[in-house]
């Protein structure tokens, strides 16, 4: 049994802006670290931290998946960029590792059905709001008392 869960963080980082991107990873990370030690975020903001003429999307796109390859469990956002290549290949590749991956979406944006069938468990957005739960919450008790490392 491990000392810590490993959870990859993923979803659109292009064609949204940065605080986007950032502020839901954050959010989530915050929930988690409210409740726990026990895990490690392997979030692309983390470890990137490139100035745009410095960025290597090469490079990025290769820590990207090492870093996925290590993970226990994978956190997908689907909302604000629902076509992201780079998302839906960390998704099929998380996949074909048997890692398990956790959803969030809005209940509203059509998804592939491969990307439905994928993930193992969903949380909405919108019926979070709607209930007055917080979601990032709700996830954490969820792999709290579902997921044991």
């Amino acid at each position: 049994m491990k000392d810590y869960l490993r959870i990859y963080s993923s979803g659109a980082m292009c064609g949204v802006s940065e605080e986007q991107s950032r502020s839901w990873r954050t959010a989530l990370k915050d929930a988690f670290y409210s409740r726990t030690d026990a895990v490690k975020f392997f979030d692309p903001w983390d470890y990137e931290g490139l100035s745009p003429s410095e960025y290597d999307p090469i490079y990025s796109m290769k820590t990207d998946i090492r870093f996925l390859r290590q993970s226990d469990l994978v956190i997908v956002e689907t909302i604000l960029n629902p076509l992201s290549v780079g998302t839906n290949m960390e998704l099929a590749i998380a996949y074909d590792r048997g890692i398990p991956i956790i959803g969030i979406c809005d209940g509203s944006k059509q998804l592939h059905d491969w990307i439905y069938s994928v993930v193992d468990r969903w949380f909405d957005i919108n019926a979070a709001q709607q209930n007055g739960v917080d979601i990032y919450k709700e996830i954490v008790d969820y792999v709290l008392r579902d997921y044991k490392w």
